[in-house]
């Protein structure tokens, strides 16, 4: 996959992928148990292993929930396209040409459908037994975003924010939340309150849009916070924080960055 096509799926899927996370409830049973993002990257990672292709344009078609499969149409820069497949129920990943027999490359996602359920285990458990104080979290999680640098005064950044509150509902921050964080040079807003996509027209680079997902606990008994940005066509991204809380509050632990673009 070359990077002009491999970036510019990214930002699809998420988008997409803040979507979902924006609309869907936060334990809703699967399937699909793989997310978007994930599905991309397998089939890209399969369709690369093809014989003789090279460059290739991945066009995510979704899932399928009537034959339990994510489908990815692929086009190569030379010779014919194909489509990836991949089976939930088995795990097996499948890149088949549409007159040929058998899979002309192969994989297996069996372990990261397992890793799927595993979390939406977790996310149930976070809706009956949310975290302690879940606005001082989301505080400290948009704290650790704002630049060490500040930007120019004027104009202020915007950023829309919405939030998983573990009740299976993703809402706009409590109004106590957005009236104790005020960030030098940017105006933090109810994500409710973002200009509707532009389609095409809209800018590489626009105003900045964050999830901030349920915290799932640990077995360590610190929590796994997903946040999902999007500020425009070339701009999004998804980062991990795990975050732990003590008697001055949480403090993030550490971070693993999932994807960006």
């Amino acid at each position: 996959m070359n990077a002009t096509t491999g970036s510019r799926a990214s930002v699809q899927l998420g988008v997409l992928l803040l979507g979902v996370l924006a609309a869907a409830p936060a334990f809703a049973e699967p399937p699909p148990w793989l997310s978007p993002m994930d599905a991309l990257s397998a089939s890209s990672a399969v369709a690369r292993q093809v014989p003789g292709v090279r460059d290739v344009i991945v066009s995510p078609q979704g899932y399928d929930a009537s034959i339990g499969q994510w489908i990815t149409l692929v086009r190569p820069g030379d010779g014919e396209g194909f489509i990836v497949t991949i089976d939930e129920n088995t795990g097996e990943v499948c890149a088949r040409y549409e007159h040929r027999d058998g899979c002309a490359a192969t994989g297996n996602v069996s372990e990261e459908v397992l890793k799927a359920k595993t979390i939406a285990k977790a996310r149930e458990e976070a809706g009956r037994h949310p975290p302690t104080d879940l606005p001082s979290l989301w505080i400290a999680v948009l704290s650790d975003l704002v630049p060490k640098v500040p930007g120019p005064s004027t104009p202020k950044s915007r950023w829309y924010v919405t939030v998983n509150a573990g009740d299976g509902k993703t809402v706009d921050p409590p109004a106590a939340v957005l009236s104790r964080f005020h960030p030098d040079g940017i105006d933090v807003l109810p994500g409710s309150k973002a200009p509707k996509p532009a389609g095409a027209a809209d800018t590489p680079n626009g105003p900045m849009h964050y999830h901030i997902d349920v915290p799932l606990r640990r077995p360590d008994g610190n929590y796994d916070v997903t946040y999902v940005y999007y500020c425009g066509r070339l701009c999004a991204g998804s980062t991990t924080l795990v975050m732990s809380r003590d008697a001055a509050g949480w403090h993030i632990v550490s971070r693993l960055t999932n994807w960006v673009s």
